[in-house]
């Protein structure tokens, strides 16, 4: 159904009661109300209620629209009925918490009136939406008038003629006056109407009336239940559904009793108007309300109506409190601290927000800068609050520490030297030393830390000297290296960069053919050394045959020796004289005896030599064995 608008010009009376109904009516109570619901059956056997309730009335005070349902047993007959009490649902806003000199917004919801109170302050003491400026806390109730549900069975005709009374006849064909209808436009029961759609949906059906000149005449009557002392909207929507200029004249009636002024329909054909009076109870507990025509021309006074509505007029109390934060905020005063140090500027309270100067948002800033700071703070109500303070600097000593060397080597001096952007007063190690300069000799990396204190302002540096401790190493004594042997160093107990006469730069190298070694190893600028040889193991191989016969091939007997120092060869002729010896064995003999050739033949030597093997192994040998002398 649409819903109608309109305005409030009347001013109306109120019952505070407590309201009673008997179960069937429709009943509206605002939130918080109570109501009472009682059954009209007196002394059933049982009656049982939706609530759980077993007596013959409940009492009730729903936060939102309920239906009650009771089950009644009287002399053995049961009867069931219900009421759906309607709550109303007012609001006077929400309860808003100013700053100083700011306004308060609220707006009440509802309702079709509201009525402000106390008004001092308020911008619009009758209008739904209000402001107010103040300084002081402040509560401000609303009386808010609202319409209840529609009390009018079958109001919108969607049911068809059902549910009323009319004092014209009811006819499909509209031709004749005191005639009407209930259809779904005006043109389906006269030719000369107009195919106007009804009010509620525009697809639905309405009550097309032929009027007759005939005042007072009761067009359409409804008899519902009331509560006393209750006010009440009477409503109807009407449209002009023929061509001619003579429009409906139409009033409310209510008890035999004509209520508001007489109302026309519109001259725009299908256009629907609104009509509506205010009535009080007063002590009536039903009401028979119908819609009369007044109208006495003798054509035209062709109209439609529908949505008639009839419901209670409430007025409901709510109300909202206005508070007015009177949070304050500091920072401080102002101060002087030492140029370099901090400072931690903050707020003597919590705030939803902050806004520095600086363009921190944090509760707090670190000062580390002559200047004036400014912060600006939100309260959980959004109000602002500012602040500015000014801090100073003084100078301060900013000491930076040097040394001739770092790291150093175990064993080492090194000195210690003080930088400072003035001159401190008073400078003191954390050795017991004092002074811009230090020497110190420490024996494993250590720490060490000045205290520069100038007009009270300390700074405080250190530096860590790095000690590399002593390393040794050894390579072994020098040695034989047989073929086919090997010798592995591994130096991984050693730190520091490594560099091999191999150039390899691991700590680890695999010696595999005699040679001279060297290791050089340097440790952040700490270094060692060590060398290392190794000769050829020996080896030799003699000739059986060799042809001294000036060719320079094969002209001299001589072993093929590696590794040898010493040897001392003798040769024999064959009946065991001896013939030559000699110790030059890398020239041998040429076959010649006392300088004549010697003759070809077969021959004897003997060899003597030192043999060297791995482990610096030296041992005397001798070997034995025959040669051919071939020219």
């Amino acid at each position: 159904m649409k819903f109608f608008s309109f305005l409030f010009f009347l001013s109306l009376s109120f019952s505070m009661l407590a309201q009673n109904w008997t179960i069937g009516s429709k009943i509206s109570i605002c939130k918080g109300e109570q109501i009472t619901i009682t059954s009209p059956i007196n002394n059933a056997s049982n009656y049982s209620w939706s609530t759980g309730d077993i007596t013959q009335s409940i009492t009730v005070s729903p936060e939102s629209s309920t239906l009650y349902i009771v089950t009644v047993l009287f002399n053995g007959i049961q009867s069931i009925d219900s009421s759906t009490v309607f709550v109303f649902s007012v609001d006077a806003g929400y309860n808003d918490t100013i700053c100083k000199g700011d306004s308060a917004h609220f707006i009440a919801s509802g309702g079709q009136m509201y009525v402000w109170y106390p008004t001092e302050g308020l911008q619009n003491p009758n209008g739904q939406y209000n402001s107010v400026k103040t300084d002081t806390n402040v509560t401000y109730y609303c009386d808010i008038t609202s319409i209840g549900p529609n009390n009018i069975f079958n109001g919108d005709f969607e049911l068809g003629n059902v549910g009323f009374l009319s004092n014209y006849l009811y006819s499909n064909n509209l031709w004749n006056a005191a005639t009407y209808a209930v259809g779904f436009f005006p043109s389906d029961h006269h030719a000369n109407f107009s195919s106007c759609a009804d009010h509620t949906s525009g697809a639905g059906k309405q009550m097309v009336v032929n009027g007759a000149p005939n005042p007072n005449t009761m067009v359409w009557k409804q008899t519902i239940e009331v509560v006393p002392n209750t006010n009440y909207i009477f409503s109807s929507w009407v449209q002009n559904v023929g061509p001619d200029a003579n429009l409906a004249q139409l009033q409310f009636k209510i008890n035999s009793n004509l209520i508001g002024p007489v109302f026309e329909s519109s001259s725009v054909i299908c256009q629907w108007s609104n009509f509506y009076t205010l009535w009080n109870s007063g002590s009536n507990t039903v009401a028979e309300i119908s819609i009369v025509n007044q109208n006495v021309g003798g054509s035209g006074n062709d109209f439609s109506l529908d949505d008639i509505y009839f419901a209670e007029v409430k007025v409901c109390t709510d109300s909202v409190q206005v508070i007015v934060d009177t949070t304050q905020m500091t920072i401080g005063n102002d101060t002087t601290i030492c140029e370099g140090q901090y400072f931690f500027l903050q707020t003597d309270g919590v705030f939803d927000s902050y806004y520095w100067s600086t363009g921190s948002t944090a509760p707090s800033i670190m000062v580390l800068v002559q200047d004036q700071y400014t912060v600006t703070c939100s309260t959980p109500y959004h109000c602002e609050l500012t602040d500015t303070v000014n801090v100073f600097f003084k100078p301060q000593p900013r000491l930076e520490l040097t040394t001739t060397k770092n790291p150093i080597c175990e064993g080492e001096n090194v000195q210690i030297f003080v930088e400072s952007s003035t001159t401190p007063l008073f400078l003191s190690w954390d050795n017991g030393d004092f002074g811009d300069t230090i020497n110190v000799k420490p024996l494993e990396t250590t720490i060490f830390t000045v205290v520069g204190n100038k007009d009270d302002c300390i700074d405080t540096a250190d530096i860590e000297i790095e000690v590399v401790p002593h390393q040794t190493i050894n390579l072994g004594v020098d040695d034989f290296l047989c073929s086919g042997q090997s010798v592995y160093f591994n130096l991984d107990s050693l730190s520091g960069n490594f560099y091999w006469s191999t150039d390899e730069t691991s700590n680890q190298i695999l010696v595999e053919e005699p040679g001279v070694y060297w290791v050089f190893i340097d440790d952040r600028g700490c270094t060692l050394t060590d060398t290392i040889e190794y000769e050829e193991c020996s080896e030799i191989t003699v000739p059986n045959i060799f042809t001294p016969n000036g060719d320079f091939i094969n002209d001299y007997f001589y072993p093929e020796t590696q590794g040898i120092d010493t040897l001392i060869i003798w040769i024999y002729d064959r009946w065991g004289k001896r013939v030559f010896k000699t110790d030059d064995f890398k020239t041998g003999w040429d076959g010649k005896i006392n300088d004549l050739l010697a003759p070809e033949g077969q021959y004897y030597w003997v060899i003597y030599y030192v043999e060297n093997k791995s482990g610096n192994i030296r041992k005397e040998k001798e070997l034995h064995g025959s040669l051919i002398l071939a020219r």
